[in-house]
């Protein structure tokens, strides 16, 4: 039996953990030695199999609050995101690497499977066999010179300087210097869960996509016939925004669900009148009850609701939720709202023309059956596979 090591250093939402645990689980189920090495460790839970040994992943600097990114510059690239996450400092991937070796040390593994971890593959490359999974963002297609840019504006950072800070950390901890920044998510294998007409990367894309990483179970094209708004809501967005008063204002049921809210949340719920779920719905009862749903544009529930042919409002906050809203806007299956500057007639508006917008609503029951078809090639599948062959 072989020992594999999962690896998560990058992204904020739950979509990494319980990507990861199913396999995790499998491989346990399977005699496999597991260990879990986690950005945010406490998201393993209290249910965590006590079989999994569960590490500390090293923290890239600037995701510490007290060494906060400077946002001022606007991000174009993925090379500028790890930038503002610490990337332009020397002997910062110097540092994270030699974090995960100790890791490597202590565990020995025979197979890593990395989850949006670019310093995990970096240490890893040429030395254990490699499986980076994800969404379209967390696995940029590494065969390239450059990043491509996402937005259209000048990059925030020179890549050609970030190359040779990286180049620099590399020689200092024993690895080989890279053909080009990209080459940072170099794996022996790349699983992209994901929907392809949602991947700005497509037109670059090495290999097939697996389903996207969706709790199941599913729904099948039988959402929005509901009455109710359902909100999966992130607490970056707070308590005064003008969009809980302009989702009030629908005249319709409200449903939230969001993470850690805080006393002011739960108090604005209570005053307008919003049911507040603690806890994740299934995703079939999101589908029955709503007649639209309001995120900020995660792949995952995205994608549900594109299975679901559920409308949707997407609201994102960042780069990577802004693409796949961007997208699902430009196919006509939703729409897009800016998060910030965003005012409650906006967003009144928004959703009340989703919900009796009837072409809408046919034109996501006619696709849904090509997207529910292109979940059954699983990555948990494709990953256990690999794993197999990689260690037989």
């Amino acid at each position: 039996m072989a020992r594999i090591l999962f690896g998560w250093e990058l992204g904020a939402n739950r979509g990494h953990i319980e990507r990861l645990l199913p396999m995790a689980r499998r491989l346990l189920d399977s005699g496999h030695e597991v260990a879990l090495a986690l950005q945010q460790i406490d998201c393993a839970g209290l249910d965590r199999d006590p079989r999994i040994t569960l590490w500390q992943a090293p923290v890239w600097p600037r995701l510490l609050i007290n060494n906060i990114q400077d946002n001022s510059r606007r991000v174009a690239t993925m090379g500028d995101i790890l930038a503002q996450l610490g990337l332009d400092r020397p002997g910062c991937l110097a540092a994270m690497i030699s974090g995960w070796d100790a890791i490597f040390s202590a565990f020995r593994p025979d197979a890593i499977v990395a989850d949006y971890a670019p310093a995990l593959l970096a240490a890893a490359r040429e030395r254990v066999p490699t499986i980076s999974v994800g969404d379209y963002f967390s696995c940029p297609p590494y065969q390239l010179d450059r990043f491509p840019n996402l937005t259209g504006t000048p990059n925030a950072y020179d890549e050609d300087v970030l190359l040779d800070t990286v180049d620099a950390d590399l020689v200092s901890v024993g690895r080989s210097p890279l053909a080009g920044l990209p080459a940072l998510f170099t794996a022996d294998h790349v699983m992209v869960g994901n929907f392809a007409e949602l991947d700005p990367y497509r037109p670059l894309r090495i290999g097939n996509y697996c389903a996207p990483s969706i709790k199941l179970p599913l729904a099948d094209g039988s959402g929005g016939g509901g009455d109710e708004v359902f909100v999966y809501a992130y607490n970056r967005i707070g308590a005064d925004n003008p969009i809980w008063p302009g989702l009030a204002a629908t005249r319709r049921m409200v449903r939230v669900h969001m993470r850690d809210p805080t006393r002011e949340h739960l108090a604005c719920f209570k005053k307008l009148g919003c049911i507040y779920e603690p806890k994740p719905l299934s995703f079939p009862m999101i589908a029955r009850r709503s007649c639209v749903a309001v995120s900020y544009g995660g792949n995952g529930f995205t994608s549900a609701c594109l299975v679901a042919a559920l409308p949707q409002l997407m609201m994102p906050f960042d780069l990577e939720k802004l693409l796949t809203a961007r997208a699902v806007d430009a196919l006509g299956l939703g729409k897009m709202l800016g998060f910030n500057g965003v005012t409650a007639d906006q967003v009144t508006e928004a959703v009340n023309a989703l919900a009796s917008d009837t072409a809408l609503a046919t034109k996501l029951r006619a696709l849904a059956p090509d997207f529910k078809s292109r979940m059954t090639v699983s990555m948990a599948d494709e990953v256990i596979a690999c794993i197999t062959r990689l260690i037989s």
